[in-house]
């Protein structure tokens, strides 16, 4: 796609090649820069519409500057009141629904909850600007999330952080916000986006979070009990000190549904390490010959993300799923609790992440 600084390029382009035109058929260079300003702009022909003269043997006016401004103008107001009407539309629908909550019981509440991800995820045409060509011509063409609703349903959750328990919040969007010292025990936030947000002291004890987004996250001291945190991202996040107790971060053995030609298909995968799983994925689908086209049902749970994550402090006893690949892909794991038995396999594997970093830092240095 042209940028705006590209159609500007263009039309300057072509108003220099229309003036040299000229100028080759003019007598003087102040002649050729007279017809530009008087004539190509349209200024001749509005003139003799207010100051009509009789039709001599003068060469009729330019009018396709004003063409053009015309249609462009006319695109522009299409496109506004497209973006308008469609901006009413969320606004009126978000402005409900806030509405509902701050008069809802807490028992309501939690199940209108499952609106907000809704809310956010309406799409919209592209704002226009009139003096940016290409956003005028991207609104027909291009439809995009509501910037203003998604930070206003963010902000209003915000504000019942304390009594999210058991909410229905799948598929929110709550980067950069803020929830520390939040109550979201027994929530429902599968595939939620908590990147870069502040999650420190929250609860999120027994906790649905398959597929959430936390990288970047700050996850000091929450309470991830019971959780099930299968396939969930906590790339670079900072989790000290959080409790991961009886939490489950992957299903494995896993288990597959697999619908081929409408022929089904049911297989289980059984592995020691997430290697294991995926070379006895990549072999079932090469012996039934499946691919993206024919693939219609593949259900296939990936192990959580914990590259370069601060675990330093957490508590990871009685974990479920969770494997030495896993932890020695993080940051730093000091002082972390764990089973025995996985203790010792990053004892062999990884040592280095049991250690103080900021001491290790110090002797490099």
């Amino acid at each position: 796609m042209i940028s705006d600084l590209g159609i500007w390029a263009i039309m300057i382009n072509l108003i220099a090649l229309v003036f040299a035109v000229q100028y080759s058929r003019s007598k003087t260079l102040g002649e050729a820069l007279l017809w530009l300003a008087w004539d190509f702009t349209g200024f001749r022909f509005i003139a003799s519409k207010v100051f009509p003269t009789q039709k001599g043997n003068a060469s009729p006016p330019v009018t396709i500057t004003l063409w053009v401004l015309g249609i462009y103008t006319a695109l522009f107001g299409i496109a506004s009141n497209r973006y308008e009407n469609a901006v009413d539309k969320i606004e009126n629908r978000m402005n409900a629904f806030i509405t509902q909550l701050s008069v809802a019981t807490t028992e309501v509440r939690t199940e209108r909850f499952s609106e907000a991800a809704k809310i956010q995820r309406m799409d919209c045409p592209e704002e226009p600007d009139l003096l940016h060509p290409s956003s005028v011509f991207l609104s027909f063409v291009r439809r995009v999330e509501y910037s203003e609703s998604v930070q206003t349903i963010t902000r209003t959750i915000e504000q019942y952080k304390n009594s999210l328990q058991g909410a229905k919040l799948s598929w929110i969007i709550m980067k950069d916000s803020n929830l520390s010292g939040g109550n979201l025990r027994n929530a429902d936030l599968f595939k939620v986006d908590f990147e870069n947000a502040n999650l420190s002291e929250v609860s999120l004890l027994n906790a649905r979070l398959i597929g959430a987004n936390f990288k970047y996250a700050r996850l000091n001291n929450v309470d991830f009990g019971k959780s099930d945190l299968t396939g969930a991202k906590f790339e670079k996040a900072s989790l000290k000190g959080a409790n991961f107790e009886n939490a489950k971060f992957s299903p494995y053995p896993l288990e597959m549904s697999i619908d081929y030609e409408k022929a089904g298909v049911t297989a289980k995968i059984e592995g020691e390490s997430l290697e294991d799983i995926e070379s006895q994925t990549d072999k079932l689908m090469k012996s039934t010959k499946l691919n993206k086209s024919q693939l219609l049902i593949l259900t296939l749970f990936r192990s959580a993300n914990l590259n370069n994550a601060d675990l330093s402090n957490t508590n990871l006893i009685g974990a479920e799923g969770l494997y030495v690949e896993q932890l020695c892909s993080t940051r730093t794991l000091h002082n972390a609790k764990m089973d025995p038995e996985l203790e010792d396999q990053v004892r062999i594997q990884c040592p280095e992440r049991l250690e103080d970093p900021h001491k290790t830092k110090e002797a490099v240095e």
